[in-house]
């Protein structure tokens, strides 16, 4: 199975037969645009309103998540990128083909200082 990777970061999977994989970064990453407004600070801490936008994702990065997707079985970003693939879904810029290849971390592996290694199980974006 092709898997990509939209992280910035290697994967480790954990399957069910205990085998594990690692998937390296695919070198793209989807990210959703961000807007960060400083609100104030507390203690010197700045303290700040951070908000998505959906709408303001380029067509360049549509285009490679589309390249992405029909290079790959599946493919694997953030939970937020799974939320913008769902709108994308939602507003007809993704098919149902599409959508039901993109999926990120469902339930993450821990060590025993708590420390994320890896994860078990993969969550769908079409259920988002």
């Amino acid at each position: 199975m092709r898997i990509g990777n939209c992280t910035p970061h290697a994967l480790t999977i954990f399957k069910t037969n205990n085998e594990i994989i690692e998937v390296e970064p695919s070198g793209f990453v989807l990210r959703v645009p961000e807007k960060i407004e400083k609100i104030g600070a507390v203690e010197g801490i700045n303290i700040v309103k951070k908000s998505f936008d959906m709408n303001k994702i380029t067509f360049s990065d549509i285009e490679k998540l589309k390249n992405m997707l029909e290079e790959n079985d599946i493919i694997v970003v953030s939970l937020k990128a799974a939320e913008l693939c769902k709108y994308l879904y939602d507003s007809n810029v993704l098919s149902r083909e599409d959508i039901v290849k993109v999926y990120f971390v469902g339930n993450s592996v821990r060590d025993e200082n708590g420390r994320i290694i890896g994860a078990d199980a993969l969550s769908s974006a079409l259920y988002l």
